[in-house]
């Protein structure tokens, strides 16, 4: 806390400003925190907190030390000032050398390690196995280790020390062939550890990436248009409220000369020892762990990012042909608290590179439906035949929505399962109570997550089935509207021997020799009239482009021991035309339904 105190008297000196009945304290649980300690004395108003421009760190600063203005570059100037003090060549200029005095106080107050997955050890990472953080976290780490690389190439004064972060550079450049040991021991240790090398190390900057991101807020709140959307700032004082999403606040400024914070509930209906909070923005808790360091139990923004790949020719198609198919990039979703919360969604042609890594979508408990529809919607036009382009065709919907399910199944799959460590990881490193707790709570509400949606398609599954009872046909509705069929027919074109050791544990392959064989004899019911005329429309412009794969001559092989019984040619035609004509439900039944064609 005597930190926190020199903090608190710096902040004073520098002109910070808040409420006389806001208080700071400090536990091992939450971490610096305000609280209200009031003196009774009756009085309306809202706590405030308000740092003017002369107190905060912006990107002028990294045009006054660099030359010119990137938050990348603004991150290392932090690392410079923090942790630079012995270079001559900088400090030489004496107002650089006054700036970082003066920010000293403020420097020396920020966390040693923010609890980002970026820092995990080995062990650690494997309690996220399977989730979007362990997957990609590498990749993150290779996209910050190019941005520092994009800044030694094109800030002069940054090249010069090229010689002496010559190892980082190196280890960039043989990123994809490092273990996860010496990604951890070479180049987050040291950040996890204190111990860099250089103030320009590549270590120094992931240290000052994090703490940008657990605590910068935006420069067009003091600064609109003189700054881009993305510059941010940090706010010394400020930066020690906690986040609560349902905290009421206001960001302001007074005509841009201070960045102004007001806690919207009244005075009057504070409690002492309440904790006052800064509100982020709605965040889950991927973003809020890879961030922050933290996670909240039951968060009712948690989300789920499902990346979905596409042959970039079939991106093109939906962005010419479909432009009400919504195709999100991760951009999309990437936001901090003061980013504008509606989503772009590019729709042209020209955004294709956008999505060669994959398209993303969200997942959301509170509003599962509302999040599955534009996946419901890519899925029916990725299952469409060519005959099928009409929206409201609705077999590819019912097929979509089956694809669909099994996608989210996929991934929840392997979240369910419990994994053990490596006996010789555990040897090696040590597990972080706190980083075991965080995971658990990150992981179940992923898994929580995509067991809702499941249940959301399987009711809205119900919901079409009811729907569209009478354009589906079942082998159940079969057996009871054509008991004869499966009385006399089915047997009297297979051999007694054959038809008595077959079971048939496919609806799939029932439905195709009902099809052939109620063709061959002529015998549809009435009721089932509709079934041959779209078989026979089906087949028409197919009559002499009948080619037989291996399935087919299997199928025949299984069924039919006498060959004449039924023409392989036909079976293949009743083959092509069930496979195209039908769904096949996800659910354990695995019950493959005819659909009558739209008209």
């Amino acid at each position: 806390m005597e930190q926190i105190n020199c903090l608190l008297d710096w902040g004073k000196n520098v002109g910070i400003t808040y409420s006389d009945e806001l208080k700071f304290r400090s536990d091992q649980e939450r971490g610096v925190y305000g609280i209200y300690e009031g003196d009774n004395t009756p009085r309306r108003g809202n706590l405030s907190i308000e740092v003017p421009n002369h107190a905060i760190i912006s990107n002028n600063l990294a045009e006054r030390v660099f030359g010119w203005r990137d938050n990348g570059l603004l991150k290392i100037v932090v690392s410079l000032f923090k942790f630079g003090a012995g270079d001559e060549t900088i400090f030489k200029d004496p107002a650089i050398r006054d700036l970082r005095e003066k920010f000293s106080p403020y420097l020396k107050s920020l966390p040693d390690v923010v609890n980002s997955p970026l820092l995990w050890n080995p062990l650690e990472i494997t309690l996220l196995e399977h989730t979007n953080l362990a997957n990609g976290y590498k990749e993150k780490l290779f996209d910050l280790f190019g941005q520092w690389i994009r800044l030694l190439d094109e800030t002069p004064t940054l090249s010069d020390y090229k010689d002496s972060v010559a190892q980082d550079i190196k280890y960039f450049k043989e990123f994809q062939q490092l273990d996860d040991d010496t990604i951890y021991n070479k180049l987050l240790l040291p950040v996890v550890e204190g111990t860099f090398h250089h103030w320009c190390s590549f270590s120094s900057f992931l240290w000052s990436h994090l703490i940008f991101t657990s605590r910068a807020f935006p420069e067009y709140i003091i600064n609109k248009g003189n700054c881009e959307p993305h510059e941010v700032i940090l706010l010394p004082i400020l930066d020690l409220l906690n986040h609560d999403y349902e905290s009421k606040v206001l960001w302001s400024t007074d005509r841009g000369s201070a960045f102004i914070y007001q806690n919207l509930e009244d005075i009057e209906t504070l409690k002492q020892g309440q904790e006052i909070f800064n509100n982020y923005g709605p965040k889950g808790n991927e973003e809020l762990l890879t961030s922050y360091g933290f996670v909240l139990e039951d968060n009712v923004n948690d989300i789920v990012l499902l990346k979905i790949k596409l042959p970039l020719p079939l991106i093109a198609e939906i962005l010419a042909k479909e432009p009400s198919i919504k195709l999100p990039t991760l951009d999309d979703y990437t936001t901090y608290a003061f980013d504008d919360n509606s989503t772009k969604i590019p729709n042209s042609v020209s955004d294709i590179e956008k999505y060669k890594d994959g398209i993303i979508y969200v997942l959301n408990s509170s509003n599962n439906e509302a999040c599955l529809e534009p996946l419901l919607q890519l899925f029916t036009f990725i299952s469409q035949r060519p005959s099928e382009s009409s929206a409201d065709c609705v077999r590819p919907k019912f097929q979509g929505l089956q694809s669909l399910r099994v996608a989210i199944q996929h991934k929840l799959n392997p979240l369910s399962k419990k994994t053990l460590p490596d006996c010789k990881l555990k040897g090696m490193y040590r597990m972080s109570p706190y980083r075991e707790k965080c995971a658990a709570v990150y992981k179940n509400g992923q898994i929580s997550i995509l067991k809702q949606s499941i249940s959301t398609l399987k009711k809205v599954e119900v919901a079409w089935l009811s729907q569209c009872k009478s354009s589906l046909l079942t082998v159940s509705k079969i057996m009871k509207n054509d008991p004869k069929f499966f009385e006399a027919e089915l047997a009297s074109y297979m051999s007694d021997t054959n038809s008595k050791d077959i079971t048939f544990d496919s609806t799939f392959d029932l439905l195709v020799l009902w099809i052939v064989i109620k063709i061959k004899s002529n015998t549809f019911t009435t009721k089932h009239s509709w079934v041959k005329a779209q078989y026979q429309s089906y087949v028409e412009p197919l009559e002499n482009s009948d080619t037989i794969d291996e399935d087919i001559v299997a199928f025949h092989n299984t069924y039919f021991t006498d060959t004449s019984a039924v023409d392989i040619s036909d079976l293949n035609k009743a083959f092509n035309f069930v496979s195209d004509n039908t769904f096949t439900r996800s659910s354990s039944s695995q019950e493959t339904i005819l659909v009558r064609a739209s008209h």
